[in-house]
C-alpha cells in the first residue's frame, strides 16, 4: 500500500502527531511505500535519507494567517502534484487546519481516500455548538462545506 502522511511537523520534532509517527515510520516502511509532505518548515533532507531510506519526503511552504492557511490555493495545487506524482492509496492527514482540510476533501473527492488524525481538535476546531459526541463533532467538522 502507497501512504502519504501530509504534516505540518518536521520529523526532528519530538512533540505532534509526527512524535508518534517518526517512532512507527521504519517498520511501516517494511509493508508501505511512504511518502511525507512537510507542510511549513522544510524538511532536513539529509538527516531524513539517513534515518529513513524507504521514505520519500516532500515540502510544501505554507503561510498562515492566524489559523487559516493564506496561500490555501497554491498548497492544494503543491499536494495536488506530489499526489499525482506518488499515485498514494491513502492520505494520512496529520493536521486541524479545518481550512485546508476542507478543501483537500472537496479538491480530491473521488479521486483520493483520506484519513484524518486530530489530537488537538478541542483546542484548535472546536465547533461553535458541541454535540457533546467527540467522535461526531470531528467528523461534522471535517466534512463541512463537502457536497
Amino acid at each position: 500500500m502507497k501512504l502519504l502522511f501530509v504534516t505540518f511537523s518536521t520529523m526532528s520534532s519530538n512533540t505532534g502527531h509526527l512524535a508518534r509517527l517518526s517512532l512507527e515510520l521504519k517498520d511501516l516502511a517494511k509493508l508501505n511505500t511512504i511518502s511525507v509532505v512537510c507542510l511549513g518548515k522544510n524538511p532536513e533532507e539529509e538527516q531524513n535519507k539517513k534515518k529513513y531510506k524507504n521514505i520519500t519526503f516532500f515540502h510544501s511552504p505554507v503561510t498562515f494567517n492566524g489559523w487559516e492557511v493564506s496561500n490555501l490555493s497554491e498548497t492544494i495545487d503543491n499536494i495536488d502534484r506530489i499526489v499525482n506524482e506518488i499515485k498514494p492509496d491513502l492520505v494520512i492527514l496529520q493536521m486541524e487546519i479545518w481550512d485546508l482540510v476542507r478543501e483537500l476533501g472537496k479538491h480530491f473527492k473521488g479521486r483520493v481516500s483520506f484519513a484524518t488524525v486530530f489530537h488537538a481538535m478541542p483546542f484548535l476546531g472546536s465547533p461553535v455548538k458541541p454535540t457533546g459526541d467527540y467522535t461526531k463533532d470531528i467528523i461534522d467538522n471535517a466534512n463541512s462545506g463537502i457536497d
